[in-house]
């Protein structure tokens, strides 16, 4: 009958209508984690362009580690290569970024070796050892299907992690060793600081959707907890109106 043909019409119709509600949910919440995923790279991309900033006007890399900068620049070019295997490519600003922070980070390395001369406190050359051990480490601690896992793009992710949170680390013993931080120098750790914070939920809200990357996860926690004092001071010092000294830390 008509009444009969046109319950199932509307059974077929709100189910469809659910369905469509349901898969436009989904794609919408797909699409805010890669957002927080990108703007934690667009956030770091702000610190860069504060630390060109400075180099430019100052003529000086004082409290800057060089190591540091060469390894974030060989990050961002290995990030490059495993981009195009990830959802990333559905976010057209994410090939904007990327463009602009190699050709800042390029920028950097040159001017940190134009005026290497402008400063006599740097880490003792880790930059090579800090790159193998992370080499070392994302081959043998990466997210890779087993039946891949000695050869997949994964390497090249965990490689680009590992490379970030260990290259951090010659920049904060420069820092300690001078104990006061420059305004423009201090502002650019605390874009990279939140960088690593909006990453994090990233890997949090991947981990709450069923998909653990607990090593990729790991590099950027340790990261966050590596510059949770730092901010402290940072924000102290914003609220006092005075340099940040590290000293008392």
């Amino acid at each position: 009958s008509n009444a009969e043909y046109m319950g199932k019409c509307e059974y077929i119709s709100i189910k469809h209508l659910s369905s469509l509600v349901f898969l436009t949910q989904t794609m919408a919440y797909a699409d805010t984690v890669l957002w927080l995923f990108t703007l934690g790279y667009f956030a770091q991309f702000v610190g860069t362009s504060i630390l060109l900033y400075k180099i430019r006007k100052q003529r000086s890399i004082y409290g800057l580690s060089v190591d540091t900068q060469q390894m974030f620049l060989l990050a961002a070019i290995v990030r490059v290569i495993w981009v195009f295997d990830t959802r990333l490519t559905q976010l057209s600003l994410v090939y904007v970024e990327m463009v602009l922070s190699i050709l800042f980070s390029l920028g950097i390395v040159y001017y940190c070796h134009k005026y290497r001369h402008t400063t006599t406190v740097q880490a003792r050359n880790w930059s090579w050892i800090l790159i193998a051990i992370c080499a070392v480490l994302a081959f043998l601690f990466h997210p890779g299907k087993k039946n891949e896992y000695w050869w997949t793009m994964q390497i090249l992710v965990a490689f680009s992690l590992y490379l970030e949170a260990g290259g951090l680390m010659p920049q904060l013993v420069v820092m300690r060793k001078i104990g006061e931080v420059e305004p423009l120098t201090s502002h650019y750790m605390f874009c990279l600081a939140a960088s690593r914070f909006l990453r994090l939920g990233f890997w949090i809200l991947m981990w709450l959707d069923g998909d653990k990357f607990f090593s990729l996860m790991a590099a950027d926690l340790i990261h966050t907890l590596l510059l949770s004092d730092y901010v402290y001071y940072y924000l102290k010092s914003l609220t006092d109106r005075k340099r940040l000294i590290l000293g008392s830390v």
